[in-house]
């Protein structure tokens, strides 16, 4: 590989790279750069050059590059080098270019003039350049996660070619003037209609081509149903989802007029239409060729091919379109229709007969209907052949307070959610359901249990969630309830404050794969088990503050994920003997003081964690979990000896803070795969009696007993002053000094230093860490010295906080040695994170 002896062969090459191809001079060369870094840059251009002599002749990618230097803003290297390289290259017949990564667009990406394609993504670019519109040939343009780009060129009608525009709405302000012009357009995301900026909805009317899906917002600013037909939505066959939305205008709002109803009656679609989105529509009646779905011209059914409509926020209509009769419907979602109070016949038909109303529907949602009352069912229209929602497998309705009374007759219904309406309707909606796989229930007021035959009705239930039902004292009646739900796989039970009884018999659901049962502050027993539960994988008890005792689980031979959590009245903890298959523990805020013998059995544990558990007193022995990787300890201030975790050959982190012990002797030094030991705030620890194993990367210790003057010899073993890497080191009043143990710690990068209180200066042999980078100095109310300017020579990161005298000595413009001495780091943090100061 070529190696440069100056950097006079840097510079050559960077004017290679910015003369422009004969165009000039387009950027000023760099500063002259070090020897050491002089190859750095001579590989990176490269690099570049292989990359793009290798691409396809019609194919270029920009990309951020992984190195650090790539995202740099004194890198030599940005997209404009590239592009400007790319046309010294004479590869200007290039047809796709691809941005990804923070770059920023070259005005010289407009001299690419046979560009088909132009995909921008996951940039930080604020505006697209001028340039851009000069790319006649351009006929895709895709922009993708740009979150800072907030118009398109004003320009871009010049662009007579474009076909295709993928851009997201949310993020751009409004459509280029004129689009109109680009006749050839066939996908438009979006069109934002703004007269004072040339985008009235004439401008629609001319893009015949535009096919797939349009959304059209801002239609407030319509001025008539004139300019509405303009938009000619009434003959393009090709688009099959669209979108109508009014935004929030103040002054509509204040006077309390409005031309919506003229405006969506211009906005008829072509009767080839598969998805329909109305939202803000202030109208009080829908159109008639929405009501009719008739055609008037040809008799046609507007809506023959339709499969999905969703209304949202059309707060000014009293009642439903009539849709019952569409043959193709799928998915309709009501959302806020605040003065809707009744769905009532209208809702089903438009007086003819048929065989079935809603024939094809599979998924309905109601949603935040706060006015609405009733909801009527269908009997009058039908007869003993017509089926209504003969295919509805899918029924949500959320936050429709006052609903009280609803249809029962849904024979297909697999799914049914139900969250804040009245018990009263739940109670019609499920009195007929023979066909449940899921039932979730979340908020139903004034609901005592469920009702009586709705799980003895539905056998093939797999998912039953029940939240948040205040009233809610018992799951059934019934005794022998879960002797009819089999087929229940996941069952979870979450903030029902007064339920006290959860049925016996649990293991009569022999397929349940979860139980989950949290903030039921009333239980006070959980059921007991007189079986087996076979396949069950994952239990999980959490705040319920009154439990006070556990049934014995022995036998739970497929449970692999257990937590208990927050149950302070909880003293004796449940036999788990037999849990073979346990992966994870995690016990935490309870009341217990021992742990059970049977978690000896548990060897195939890889995490456990027992926190916040102020009664413990003992944690059995945990010898031979070869599979275990993580074990935390913490707050569990009466236990004195930590287990045994001798042979645990896996084990990657261990944690121990907040405990009691003394001595810590149990058996480190065979775990020879741990990466990561933190012991802090155990402040009666006077010693670590064992070595260390030589895998260890990260060691977080201290924070000791407040009596002790000097920091305890903690490590009796050399064998991790070669491996340890990161070292967190957090002291206490009395300290006046760092531990000299670390000084030979020769592969530490990053060293943190915290409440060593009573130390005024750091000592000079961190110069002996040869490979230290990074320093991080917290809480050190006396620090005022540090070392010698060589002594940190190899820092890049240094990290103040919390200091006060030694931030004062280390701030800018201050007179003193220490602020001379780290004058060379390329990063300096000073004071909190969100208030630092950086400078070099």
């Amino acid at each position: 590989m070529w190696r440069s002896k100056d950097h006079r062969s840097a510079g050559l090459w960077w004017s290679l790279l910015s003369s422009g191809g004969g165009h000039g001079k387009l950027l000023n060369p760099p500063r002259p750069v070090g020897k050491e870094n002089d190859q750095q840059v001579f590989h990176h251009y490269l690099l570049q050059l292989i990359l793009i002599w290798a691409a396809m002749r019609d194919f270029l990618v920009f990309s951020a590059l992984a190195s650090s230097s790539s995202s740099s803003p004194s890198s030599p290297f940005t997209a404009g080098a590239a592009c400007r390289l790319l046309l010294w290259l004479g590869l200007v017949v290039n047809r796709w270019v691809i941005c990804r990564g923070p770059l920023e667009l070259p005005d010289s990406i407009g001299q690419l003039i046979h560009l088909r394609l132009l995909y921008v993504a996951d940039t930080n670019i604020i505006a697209l350049p001028k340039s851009l519109t000069k790319l006649y040939n351009l006929q895709t343009l895709r922009i993708k996660n740009c979150n800072l780009l907030k118009e398109l060129p004003k320009d871009l009608s010049n662009l007579i070619n474009l076909r295709h525009i993928y851009i997201d709405h949310k993020f751009i302000n409004g459509t280029p003037k004129d689009i109109g012009q680009l006749i050839s357009l066939q996908t438009l995301p979006f069109f934002t209609v703004n007269p004072d900026a040339g985008c009235s909805l004439e401008e629609l009317g001319h893009l015949n081509q535009l096919s797939r899906e349009l959304d059209i917002y801002n239609l407030e600013h319509v001025r008539d149903n004139v300019e509405a037909k303009s938009a000619n939505l009434a003959k393009n066959a090709k688009i099959y989802k669209l979108g109508f939305h009014w935004g929030v205008d103040v002054y509509r709002a204040w006077d309390g007029y409005n031309n919506d109803e003229e405006v969506l009656e211009g906005l008829q679609p072509h009767q080839n239409l598969k998805s329909l989105t109305i939202e803000g529509y202030k109208g009080k009646k829908f159109p008639s060729w929405m009501l009719t779905g008739r055609d008037a011209r040809d008799g046609l059914s507007l809506f023959d091919n339709l499969i999905e409509i969703t209304l949202i926020t059309c707060n000014k209509c009293e009642e439903v379109p009539t849709l019952g009769h569409l043959p193709r419907l799928k998915v309709l979602e009501i959302n806020e229709m605040d003065n809707v109070r009744c769905i009532g016949t209208k809702f089903y038909s438009d007086g003819n007969n048929r065989n079935a109303l809603f024939p094809t529907l599979r998924r309905l949602k109601l949603s935040s209907m706060i006015n609405l009352v009733k909801w009527k069912n269908a009997k009058e229209l039908t007869t003993a052949t017509c089926e209504v929602f003969p295919c509805l497998e899918e029924l949500i309705i959320k936050i429709c307070h006052l609903l009280t009374s609803a249809p029962c007759h849904f024979p297909s219904l697999n799914k049914l959610e139900i969250s804040y309406i009245c018990s009263n309707a739940f109670e019609n909606i499920s009195s007929k359901l023979t066909t449940l796989t899921s039932l979730f229930i979340e908020g139903v007021s004034e609901l005592g249990c469920l009702p009586e035959q709705l799980l003895q009705n539905n056998t093939s239930l797999m998912s039953l969630e029940i939240s948040h039902c205040r009233e809610l004292e018992s799951i059934s009646r019934h005794q022998d309830v879960w002797a009819f739900c089999t087929s229940l796989r996941s069952l979870h039970l979450w903030h029902c404050s007064k339920l006290s009884y959860i049925p016996d018999g649990l293991h009569k659901l022999i397929s349940l794969h979860k139980l989950t049962v949290g903030n039921c502050y009333n239980l006070s027993c959980f059921p007991s088990i007189h079986g087996v539960m076979p396949l069950l994988r994952r239990l999980e008890i959490s705040d319920c503050l009154n439990l006070i005792s556990f049934p014995d689980l022995r036998g739970f031979s497929s449970l692999s994920e257990f937590e208990i959590s927050n149950c302070r009245e909880l003293r004796t903890f449940p036999n788990i003997e037999g849990f073979a298959s346990l992966r994870k523990l995690v016990i935490s805020l309870c009341g217990i003081e021992v742990l059970s013998i049977g978690l000896k059995s548990c060897t195939s544990l890889h995490y456990f964690k027992i926190s916040s558990c102020p009664n413990l007193i003992s944690i059995p022995d945990l010898r031979g979990f070869s599979s275990l990787t993580q074990l935390e300890i913490l707050d569990c201030p009466k236990l004195r000896t930590f287990p045994s975790i001798e042979g645990a050959a896996s084990l990657r982190e261990l944690v121990m803070s907040l405990c009691d012990v003394e001595v810590l002797s149990i058996g480190l030094k065979s775990c020879t795969s741990l990466q990561m030991l933190r012991i802090q705030e155990c402040q009666n620890l006077k010693r670590i009696s064992e070595g260390l194993p030589e895998s260890l990367k990260t060691l977080k210790i201290g924070s000791f007993c407040e009596m002790l003057e000097a920091f305890p010899s903690l490590i009796s073993s050399t064998s991790i002053q070669h491996s340890v890497e990161d070292l967190y080191l957090n002291g206490w009043a009395k300290l006046n000094s760092l531990p000299d143990q670390f000084q030979r710690f020769t592969a530490l990068k990053d060293l943190s230093i915290s409440n060593f209180d009573g130390m005024e200066a750091l000592p000079e042999w961190l110069g002996k860490l040869s490979s230290l980078q990074k320093l991080s100095l917290l809480r050190c109310q006396k620090l005022m010295y540090l070392p010698t300017a060589q002594a940190m020579r190899r820092l890049t990161y240094l990290r103040i906080c919390s200091c006060p005298i030694l931030e004062a000595r280390c701030a800018e413009g201050s007179d003193t040695a220490e602020r001379y001495n780290i004058a060379h780091i390329p990063t300096i943090i000073i004071g909190f994170i969100d208030t630092y100061n950086r400078f070099h």
